[in-house]
């Protein structure tokens, strides 16, 4: 039979805070791990409890089950959000025959998917890269994209069009998502434990924005290449 330490919930709850703590068959705790539950008043869930979820609950990882409003699952849900929204300008812009835009916003698929695959297990980031650009020429080149790109930071306007709208709108879906990743990870010294994720989501929309400005300054065009 296992038994769970103190040491062993104490180091869990310091890398993810929960407030419910599952029990698995034939394991129990040590007094001082029942104390330090009390003392946090995080329920245990043992035995037949185990299977039904409680409808406000999910799982965080593994057997933890949080609260929704948990700001993880908030992350979550955004990253959700953005891969939908990234998946629909694909199939807009690949309608309109804008071949280069489409495979670009599918590398930013791949970097959304890492993003949560990264989130849910733990996992590092790699420095993230688009359309040959490491993150230091991406944060370069989005700060800078007149001496870049040939144009001007710019405010998007209706005299844009549609593409230039659907990109932007992508661009403050992924802001948000960084706003919650920053919320997620937030340490009490002013730190943030996930530093690769926010780079990555940081980096995320200077793309979308630097796919914005090469559309202003006309470097797409119509059946420009064969999609995948």
């Amino acid at each position: 039979m296992k038994i769970f330490t103190e040491f062993e919930l104490r180091e869990q709850y310091s890398k993810t805070p929960f407030s419910t703590f599952c029990l698995p068959p034939d394991c129990r705790l040590s007094p001082a791990a029942v104390q330090f539950l009390n003392d946090r008043k995080i329920k245990v869930v043992t035995g037949e409890q185990n299977s039904p979820k409680p409808e406000h609950m999910t799982h965080l990882r593994g057997r933890d089950l949080v609260d929704k409003r948990h700001p993880r699952i908030r992350l979550r849900g955004k990253l959700d959000t953005v891969q939908a929204q990234i998946i629909d300008t694909v199939i807009e812009m690949e309608m309109l025959g804008q071949g280069q835009m489409a495979r670009q916003l599918k590398e930013l698929l791949e970097l959304s998917r890492a993003v949560l695959r990264a989130e849910v297990t733990g996992e590092e980031l790699p420095e993230p890269g688009f359309a040959g650009l490491n993150s230091d020429a991406i944060r370069e080149t989005s700060h800078h994209p007149e001496k870049h790109i040939g144009v001007g930071h710019f405010l998007p306007s209706p005299v844009h069009g549609r593409m230039m709208s659907r990109l932007n709108l992508l661009r403050t879906a992924v802001r948000e998502t960084e706003l919650e990743a920053a919320q997620a990870f937030h340490q009490e010294d002013g730190g943030n434990k996930r530093t690769d994720i926010m780079e990555t989501l940081n980096r995320m929309s200077s793309m979308v924005y630097i796919m914005m400005c090469r559309l202003l300054a006309g470097q797409y065009s119509i059946g420009d290449g064969t999609m995948e």
